[in-house]
């Protein structure tokens, strides 16, 4: 019976219960894990408090190119030789300013033959216009006199009727006398009608001089033509000096080499940047573009300039592609910065500055092209909202 009873009991192992009396350091071990639970318990609480105060920024780095928003292409109005380019690269110019010009040699030859053939158009037709009026008091001083000789033939028909026997009426022998029955007669028949003649003839040659109206028009109308043609050389020679589109500054690099080529009527020859706007354009990761929206702030570094003059720029982003660089419209988008990654899966996005941030890195120094640095922020709130949201989405994600 003592036996199943001594086999039935349990003893606990533990360890013995030592006091502080007589133990070397126990006191001090004690003493050390309680500050340091305190310390520890203060650093979480601390911690605790900065994520439910502080806030911070979640961004996407990217590399990118600065670039104005509005870039004008110069294009050349008519063809021919460029004989001058006024500007170089980097140059300021204003709206209207003239920046190239083309040959104009033979068009200012074809535009002297026009004028004289229209001049000579021109006195031809003021000539005939003022000698109407003077042929006209010819005709009828000719017909005057033609008239006179009818009436001195009349009459001296009428004495050879007389004193030959052949009555009195001029106009009833005139109408039936047939030539070569008395030499007197005749002769004084023939006067008359070579009188007549002369009025006739007279009338005929008035009646032509109405016809100057006609070479009259068609000297007017030469003349039209003329002005036509030379008010299409006038242009082609105002289109041959080819003007800035707009305020900016000339961003096409070597343009000297164009001088003395020959270029085609709407060829391209420079581009000139609106300075009051600029944005930049980045190359973006398809593992973090999914992350950008249009609108989200985006913090600029231009690295072009020194680290005394690099100031951080405001922007926002415009424009996110919808498609990979390399694939659709995106395969003619504009360059970004050496350091950005190309390839497939690299998608573009475009921040533009905030109005008055270029004013604040002064306008003269932006170039195209220049590197920047660019941060885009996605996310802002505090440390706790943050790793809250950022737990909820991987635990969705599982």
């Amino acid at each position: 019976m003592s036996q199943a009873t001594t086999a039935a009991t349990v003893i606990p192992l533990r360890l013995p219960q030592l006091g502080d009396e007589g133990q070397p350091g126990g006191r001090f071990v004690k003493r050390a894990v309680s500050v340091t639970l305190l310390v520890l318990a203060a650093i979480f609480l601390g911690a605790l408090i900065v994520s439910l105060v502080v806030k911070m920024d979640v961004t996407v780095k990217s590399a990118g190119v600065l670039e104005p928003v509005r870039v004008w292409p110069v294009r050349a109005q008519s063809a021919g030789s460029l004989r001058n380019i006024l500007v170089e690269s980097g140059d300021t110019v204003k709206a209207n300013e003239v920046v190239a010009e083309l040959d104009v040699l033979a068009l200012e030859t074809q535009l002297s033959q026009l004028e004289a053939q229209h001049r000579s158009f021109s006195i031809e037709r003021n000539r005939s216009a003022a000698s109407v009026p003077m042929e006209l008091r010819q005709q009828q001083d000719r017909r005057a006199s033609a008239q006179a000789r009818l009436s001195t033939a009349r009459a001296a028909l009428l004495q050879r009727m007389v004193e030959h026997g052949f009555g009195t009426n001029v106009d009833s022998l005139l109408a039936s006398y047939p030539v070569g029955q008395h030499v007197a007669i005749d002769g004084a028949v023939g006067e008359v009608r070579a009188a007549e003649a002369d009025i006739r003839l007279n009338g005929t040659e008035t009646d032509m001089l109405g016809l100057r109206t006609y070479e009259q028009q068609k000297a007017g109308a030469e003349m039209d033509r003329l002005d036509a043609q030379i008010r299409e050389v006038r242009e082609r020679m105002t289109r041959a000096v080819i003007r800035a589109p707009s305020d900016g500054v000339v961003l096409t690099d070597q343009l000297e080499r164009l001088r003395g080529s020959y270029v085609a009527e709407g060829q391209t020859l420079m581009e000139v940047g609106e300075q009051g706007e600029w944005r930049v354009t980045m190359l973006v990761p398809e593992r973090d573009v999914n992350k950008i929206a249009v609108g989200d702030p985006v913090r600029i570094e231009v690295q072009a300039f020194s680290q005394k003059d690099r100031t951080q720029l405001d922007a926002r982003v415009s424009f996110v592609a919808q498609s990979p660089v390399g694939t659709g419209s995106e395969a003619s988008g504009t360059g970004a910065a050496a350091a950005s990654p190309t390839g497939p899966g690299v998608y573009r996005v475009v921040a533009t500055l905030e109005r008055g941030q270029a004013d604040r890195a002064s306008l003269d120094k932006f170039r195209r092209g220049y590197s920047v640095t660019a941060n885009v922020i996605t996310r802002s709130g505090r440390i706790a909202e943050l790793g809250w949201s950022y737990l909820m989405e991987r635990l969705n994600r599982k």
